[in-house]
């Protein structure tokens, strides 16, 4: 959703809000946000009055500082289980390393379907801008945690969020894949590949000058078991104004018959 600094409480608010109408209009199950507060967590739950959340701020792990909301909106799903660590050497307390410029948190929760049908794993992140070596520690350390989360409890797995990384930077990572590794390790497929898509443009687009580092580096990945039917990039506008610098990702996912 991208925080900017130095607005309004009354301008946030109605950004807020028409963020809010956005996402009612695609009527997803299931939301992602990144660079969200506290105070943004709080409003965009009422607002959608969503069915569960979860949100923990990075800097503290209380009140401080952008967290990684996730909002269910759809009576299909139910939240089990949630779990958040830290994108560092230690994971289990607010922290920052390899050259980070900021702490970055992760948010895991599980999520299981009302009626029949395995749950699965979602992921949502948020790596750091300024440090390769901190966004490629912090992708092993997610793979490892989602491992062990697949251990105590199977099902599919979902990674989304911003990664700051390119696809090609995703695939040398070892973390996306078109086959499964020698090894046998949890790896993920790019739900931008679905057959039914609309595009692979940026979904950084940039505020201004910035515009000039367009990119997709905002990323849904997926385990083999599930597979992708519609991918689309959309555009952050309501009402003639654009309400982030990232566009919104939107990906169908269903179980995947050949698996």
């Amino acid at each position: 959703m991208q925080n900017r600094l130095g607005e309004s409480t009354e301008i946030r608010h109605e950004r807020l809000s028409n963020i809010a109408s956005l996402l009612e209009r695609e009527h997803p199950d299931v939301v992602c946000l990144q660079e969200a507060f506290l105070g943004d967590y709080l409003f965009l739950r009422d607002r959608l009055e969503a069915r569960a959340s979860v949100f923990k701020p990075r800097d503290d792990g209380e009140r401080l500082g952008e967290g990684n909301p996730v909002f269910l909106l759809n009576e299909r799903w139910r939240l089990s289980g949630e779990q958040h660590f830290w994108l560092s050497r230690t994971p289990h307390q607010p922290s920052r390393s390899w050259g980070a410029m900021h702490r970055r948190i992760a948010t895991v929760v599980r999520l299981q379907p009302e009626g029949e049908g395995s749950g699965m794993w979602l992921a949502n992140v948020h790596l750091d801008h300024a440090s390769h070596l901190a966004r490629r520690k912090s992708l092993g350390l997610i793979r490892r945690r989602l491992a062990r989360c697949q251990a105590e409890m199977e099902g599919e797995v979902v990674i989304c969020g911003d990664f700051n990384m390119r696809p090609g930077a995703l695939v040398s990572s070892g973390l996306l894949r078109e086959f499964p590794t020698p090894e046998g390790r949890l790896y993920f497929q790019d739900a931008a590949h679905a057959d039914a898509h609309q595009g692979t443009f940026a979904t950084y687009a940039g505020w201004g000058p910035w515009k000039l580092f367009a990119a997709r580096v905002d990323h849904c990945l997926l385990s083999p078991g599930l597979a992708c039917q519609h991918y689309a990039v959309a555009d952050p506008e309501w009402d003639g104004a654009w309400l982030s610098d990232h566009r919104i990702v939107v990906a169908d996912i269903v179980a995947n018959a050949s698996s």
